[in-house]
Formats: structure tokens, sequence, C-alpha cells
């Protein structure tokens, strides 16, 4: 039975409303980055240096979906569901929607890498950003570590972020800009999760609204959240200094540039 939240001292509407508030403040589609995509100043390139950090993210990320199914304990049986599914999505197995038309999510991000200029040995060989290496070490410790639950409000924070990114920045820069049609197989990735995401976000804030109901849980989650959307927007000024503004960090004596 869901909780009203009256014996946590707040209701489960305060509390959905105080998570959505941190995704709102911290959302990358506000981003310096991705307000350039969507005016078409973006070097195309540069957007597929993103989606070969992006590449790397999840190779390392979809593993900790799995940790996260495996400890899920029996009563959270939805939230098991939820990570099982979104596996099988982004593996290719499962359609959207369960639908027949399923493409496995790394073959989507290679063939916008290729569209950018990229081939896969260099998104392959791309050396991950520090921030991106941070916030993709802090997934993993979440689905180590943290109740499985705790999770998926973290990654309510994150997908959902993705509806408004690829609906309002990055498929109206690629139409407008770069020569794209929405239907385009090379930016099904965005395409595709633009959809996919809404659906995603809906079913982890209803498990979340379910299973997150004690001061202490949802203080922890709503802290969970704001370090990863901060590291998300963490992660974008680093591909911002190095590919927009083309700064470079102090090195040691001796080390050369990238």
């Amino acid at each position: 039975m869901q909780s009203t939240g009256q014996s946590t001292g707040q209701s489960t509407e305060a509390f959905r409303a105080e998570l959505l508030a941190i995704r709102t403040r911290w959302h990358c589609k506000n981003h310096p980055f991705y307000r350039a995509l969507h005016d078409g100043t973006l070097d195309l390139r540069v957007m597929g240096d993103m989606m070969a950090q992006h590449y790397h993210h999840v190779r390392r990320v979809l593993p900790s979906f799995a940790v996260s199914y495996a400890r899920c304990p029996p009563e959270h049986r939805e939230a098991a569901v939820f990570f099982l599914e979104n596996l099988a999505e982004e593996a290719g197995i499962l359609g959207l929607h369960g639908s027949d038309d399923a493409q496995d999510h790394m073959d989507l991000i290679l063939a916008f890498c290729r569209a950018a200029g990229l081939t896969e040995a260099a998104v392959v060989g791309t050396e991950r950003l520090p921030a991106w290496r941070a916030r993709t070490g802090y997934y993993e410790d979440v689905a180590r570590e943290e109740p499985t639950v705790l999770y998926l409000a973290m990654l309510a924070c994150l997908e959902g972020q993705e509806v408004e990114i690829n609906t309002e920045r990055t498929i109206p820069g690629f139409t407008r800009h770069y020569g794209f049609r929405r239907d385009d197989p090379a930016i099904r990735f965005f395409t595709e999760h633009a959809e996919a995401d809404a659906e995603h976000s809906r079913r982890q804030l209803a498990i979340v609204d379910r299973y997150v109901t004690t001061p202490e849980l949802r203080a922890r989650a709503l802290a969970l959240a704001e370090t990863a959307v901060k590291l998300r927007w963490a992660s974008f000024n680093d591909l911002y200094r190095y590919g927009v503004l083309r700064q470079e960090d102090p090195l040691p004596p001796g080390v050369a540039e990238r």
C-alpha cells in the first residue's frame, strides 16, 4: 500500500516536488554546451566527442543496473523488473514499450559518432575526462552501497533530464542546423531517448513514491540525487572547456598535453 507520507512529516507530493526541483535546478539543457548545439554554433565533432564519453559511461554503468537488480529485496519486485527491462532495452533485446523494434543502444551511440566524424576505434580509444570518470564511479558506488530504490530516485533526476534535453535542444538543433531529419538513423539515439526516458522517469518516480517514505530515506535520496546532477553538470563543464573553449589544465613539468 502506498504511503501517504503522514508518518514522515512530509507528504509524498512534497517530497516528489523537492526531488524534481533538484532535477530542474541542475538541468543540463541549460548548460552552455547544449545551448550552443541548439543554436547551431557547436562543432558537430564536439557533440561526437560527448557521445564518445557517453559510450564509456554507459559501458560501465549498465553493469550497475545488474547489480541493483540482484540486490533488490523481494518486496521491491517492481524495482527489480524495471532494472531488468531497462537492461534489455539497452542491449537491444526489448524494444521501446515492449515492441519488436529493438536496437542495441551502444550501436546507436556509434552510429551518431560516425556521423560526427569519429570512427569506432576513435570512440573506443577516447580518453575519459575527469568529471566523467567521477560521475561513472558515483553511479557504481550508489548501486553497490545504497538501497536500490534510492538509486531509482537518483536516476529519476538524471533520465528525467533527457526528455527536455532531447525535445528542446538536441533534436531541434540537429534538424535546424546540422542537416539531419528527425527520422535519420544517425540521431535515433536521441529521438528514442526523448520518448523512452519519459517512461523510465515516470516509472522510477512511481516506485520511489511507494517505497521511499521515511524521513531518513527521503533525506538520503535528495542528497544522492543532488550530487548526481551536480556531477553531470561538471561533466559538461569538462566538455565545454576542452571542446569549445579549448582550454587545457595545468600539467606537471615534462608531461605533454593530450
